[in-house]
């Protein structure tokens, strides 16, 4: 039993319609060494202009700030699930307080990896992206912590430090005596 096999398309069988088609900006089309088409990039083989290499420097470095503005992204959203979860202590709010920590944290401990497709470039200064990422993890971070305040979690008042000081000693007692 023999298997048809597909015959590989080569240019010389395009119609005078697909041939008019223009290739996709930075390829072109030619027939490889077995007779089937194959497709290289004209990027490679021309040099960059100053303008393109301007514009990808342009381009590397609005990325750059939209990953640093990330951390603003999900502040509000954070701050309408500390309303809604409410002050007391329950399973929800304590979830999701703790995914209020650990969500920048884990953004702070990756800070490198989350720049790194930028910083391949060389030519992008991410001086000031990951400055104000960093402070606006912090922010989501402070957040946290004013809810852990809300609810109670963190000591703040005098009467949650009790245990650690010494009890009051009085200046006098005085002892009385009832007569029957």
């Amino acid at each position: 039993m023999q298997k048809d096999f597909v015959k590989p398309l080569v240019v010389s069988d395009w119609s005078d319609s697909q041939k008019s088609i223009p290739s996709p900006p930075g390829f072109a089309l030619h027939t490889g060494p077995r007779g089937g088409l194959k497709s290289t990039s004209t990027r490679s083989a021309a040099p960059r202009s100053e303008a393109d290499q301007q514009k990808q420097t342009a381009l590397r470095t609005k990325k750059a700030w939209d990953i640093a503005y990330s951390g603003a992204k999900s502040l509000p959203m954070n701050l309408l699930m500390m309303y809604m979860t409410g002050n007391s202590l329950q399973i929800f709010s304590i979830f999701f307080t703790v995914m209020m920590f650990w969500n920048p944290v884990k953004a702070l401990m990756s800070i490198d990896s989350v720049f790194k497709p930028i910083a391949r470039s060389g030519t992008v200064s991410l001086f000031l992206p990951k400055l104000t990422f960093v402070a606006l993890q912090l922010a989501n971070v402070l957040v946290a912590l004013y809810k852990c305040q809300q609810m109670g979690l963190l000591p703040t008042t005098e009467s949650d430090w009790l245990a650690f000081t010494e009890g009051h000693m009085p200046a006098a007692t005085s002892f009385g005596h009832f007569g029957l």
